[in-house]
């Protein structure tokens, strides 16, 4: 467990290191996405979950909390 600024450090590390391969994953749910629709629904995740997620409460598995955060997003996502 950790501090809410280590858990927003942790996410904030994890998007800096993995933004190609999210973008990539966002791509490949959906035929017809561009690279520019991809990155922009990286960027609304990222924006959404550095604004609205408690970081008091630990999220052990960033990666897979992120990924599904993308699937979910995705499939609001009309292109």
């Amino acid at each position: 467990m950790g501090s809410p600024k280590e858990q927003r450090s942790k996410f904030a590390v994890f998007f800096a290191r993995e933004h190609q391969k999210l973008s990539n994953y966002v791509r490949g749910l959906t035929t017809g996405t561009t690279n520019l629709d991809a990155e922009d629904i990286v960027q609304e995740v990222a924006l959404n979950i550095f604004t609205r997620v408690d970081f008091n409460s630990p999220v052990e598995n960033v990666a897979g909390y992120i990924y599904r955060a993308l699937r979910n997003r995705n499939k609001y996502y009309i292109c």
